[in-house]
């Protein structure tokens, strides 16, 4: 082997390297207010293609984030109060006849969630944060809307508008803190789930390679000085 295959062998091999390395590391702006982590940089049950999300507060003061997975019989819990200390908390067999998708609460303990198969509704049980339990209710069991009242904003859900899988997005995650122009740092393709939690500035987007994540660490940082003088 001569030696400029030699040094073209060992270029290509360190991109490759270089590429991987990338592809694990979290990605943060120049100022360090943002940083976005990829489904690699997350516990491993994070690296699975999942159905929908639904952030719920706990009890402790923090928050939950269920991520419903192979088509609705199994949720993880994720604790998601400390963005930069995300953990898996538990995973939860549900009696699901189908992949669903979260329409909103009923009460601080409950949720009303939607089948896309046209098999109506149920409700997703949270008395247990660790543990939901997802019960059938015959009275949602149809193909019509259903109309959430004693909630401020009421509004009614389509059930033909939740029967198919969500349209995918692309986003672009741009800061905006740069003193030349904004900068892309980093494109999340075919996003068919996005959430954000307004108190720690989170947001949560899902698509086929799984949970990314966007750290807003100004905000988070905020909440989580709150938190603790809450607890002394």
């Amino acid at each position: 082997m001569n030696k400029e295959r030699v040094r073209n062998v060992l270029l290509a091999a360190f991109t490759a390297m270089a590429l991987s390395i990338s592809s694990n590391a979290q990605i943060r702006s120049a100022s360090g207010k943002l940083i976005v982590m990829s489904p690699q940089n997350l516990p491993d049950a994070a690296q699975v293609p999942g159905e929908d999300l639904f952030l719920y507060p706990n009890r402790d003061g923090g928050y939950y984030l269920y991520e419903e997975q192979q088509n609705g019989s199994r949720l993880l819990i994720f604790d998601v109060t400390d963005p930069s200390r995300i953990k898996l908390k538990a995973t939860q067999q549900l009696a699901a006849s189908g992949p669903f998708d979260f329409i909103d609460y009923l009460s601080d303990k409950t949720a009303l969630v939607r089948y896309r198969n046209g098999k109506g509704a149920a409700i997703l049980d949270l008395r247990d944060e660790k543990r939901p339990a997802l019960h059938e209710v015959s009275a949602l069991k149809d193909n019509g809307s259903t109309l959430i009242m004693d909630k401020p904003g009421a509004s009614e859900v389509d059930q033909a508008e939740r029967s198919a899988r969500p349209a995918r997005k692309e986003y672009e995650v741009i800061d905006t803190t740069s003193r030349d122009q904004p900068i892309v740092l980093a494109i999340v393709r075919q996003v068919e789930h996005q959430l954000q939690n307004e108190d720690t500035g989170t947001t949560f987007l899902l698509n086929r390679e799984g949970l990314t994540i966007v750290r807003r660490i100004d905000v988070e940082q905020a909440f989580l000085a709150h938190q603790r003088q809450l607890t002394n």
